[in-house]
């Protein structure tokens, strides 16, 4: 009786196709396969942010790339500029010195409009002999230049 139930199995697993047949065990190949796919973890909401951050970041980057990797930067004209500014920016070579004094005259036009502002104000408010005397002080110290020049 043992050896007909034997035979009996045998048939059945003989009748089945290849990928239907136990491959470890008593599962298919098929529900092998399957159960790999089956039983995946939802990827956190922190991951897929950090991905889309790179992503993002990496179509930046490909895009500045692109944006370099043009013939216009190649011309000696661009070399050059390049070299000046950054001697320019690094305060040497023939640049040296120059660069405090065109961050002060940055600083001086973008503060201009509030200098006037103020200058503006304080003559609308101040006396008639205040502007007499601001007046004397800048011929004196125009006669003090004229003298030094000379």
């Amino acid at each position: 009786m043992d050896t007909n139930l034997k035979d009996r199995n045998v048939k059945q697993v003989s009748a089945e196709s290849w990928y239907s047949r136990p491959l470890w065990g008593n599962q298919s190949f098929l529900a092998w396969f399957q159960s790999l796919f089956a039983s995946k973890q939802e990827i956190p909401e922190t991951t897929q942010a950090i991905y889309r951050d790179c992503l993002n970041s990496l179509k930046n980057i490909s895009t500045m790339a692109k944006a370099i990797d043009d013939n216009k930067f190649n011309s000696g004209e661009f070399v050059k500029f390049l070299m000046i500014n950054r001697q320019f920016e690094q305060n040497i070579g023939a640049y040296e010195g120059l660069k405090d004094s065109v961050d002060l005259l940055k600083i001086a036009l973008e503060t201009k409009e509030s200098f006037l502002k103020i200058e503006a104000t304080e003559t609308r408010y101040r006396s008639y002999a205040q502007q007499e005397f601001y007046e004397y002080v800048l011929d004196l110290l125009q006669k003090k230049i004229r003298c030094n020049t000379i």
